[in-house]
């Protein structure tokens, strides 16, 4: 069931990070230095409807004698078959992947619904290796944007795009060409500027809310009209 949409002290707060630009993230612990990469982990990472991701970093957390845990992030990508292989420390890990960029909502522990790609595993010095499949979430939703001058109805060139999209505790905000992409399932901001003009932020025609959801692959095209400065 859909959640309830942003009150309106939370899509104000947003709104403000639109503007500003700011990112905020759940902080997140750093991987203990010093341990042996005695281990190796391959596998590939697909989305829920099994397509290959590209570009994928792939995440290491990693749990030491005491209970504490670190993670890594970044140091390895999936290839253009989404295939990956990652040097890692023996015992008790994480791994999992992840594509903000690319629409596709981060593992975090705020999120259970998220939590399901993490792949939990034991290496020891007599199984160091290890093959897996990552899921990295649902199809993104995809946004398609036509421009105008609202004045003189010519298109407008060099227009850049920010979605920010909530979820439990976790914000992502991004600015990234068109078309875009964006998480599916979640409630995102949709901001569109460009030089000499204000920014657009879109607002739901049905409901008057600043906030946008599409489901898994869905593709929605916006006509958009931007007011001179």
């Amino acid at each position: 069931m859909r959640r309830g949409l942003l009150s309106g002290s939370t899509a104000v707060f947003v709104l403000l990070l639109a503007v500003t630009g700011w990112v905020v993230r759940r902080a997140s612990a750093q991987t203990a230095h010093g341990l042996p990469l005695d281990g190796t982990v391959t596998g590939i990472v697909t989305n829920d409807n099994d397509d290959a991701i590209e570009g994928a970093s792939i995440c290491i957390e990693v749990t030491d004698e005491h209970g504490g845990s670190g993670t890594t992030c970044g140091g390895n990508q999936t290839d253009a078959h989404g295939h990956f292989s990652i040097r890692v420390p023996l015992g008790k890990i994480g791994v999992y992947a992840q594509k903000q960029e690319g629409g596709y909502w981060p593992v975090t522990d705020a999120s259970p619904s998220h939590t399901k790609g993490i792949r939990r595993l034991t290496l020891t010095s007599d199984a160091p290796t290890a093959k897996v499949t990552i899921k990295i979430g649902p199809k993104p939703g995809e946004l398609k944007f036509s421009v105008k001058d609202r004045a003189t109805g010519k298109p407008v060139e060099g227009f850049g795009v920010r979605w920010i999209g909530m979820d439990n505790a976790y914000m992502m905000s991004f600015a990234i060409p068109t078309p875009t992409l964006i998480p599916s399932n979640v409630d995102v901001i949709v901001v569109i500027q460009a030089q000499g003009y204000r920014r657009w932020f879109y607002i739901d025609p049905s409901t008057a809310q600043p906030t946008l959801r599409l489901a898994s692959g869905e593709v929605k095209e916006l006509d958009v009209e931007l007011e001179p400065n």
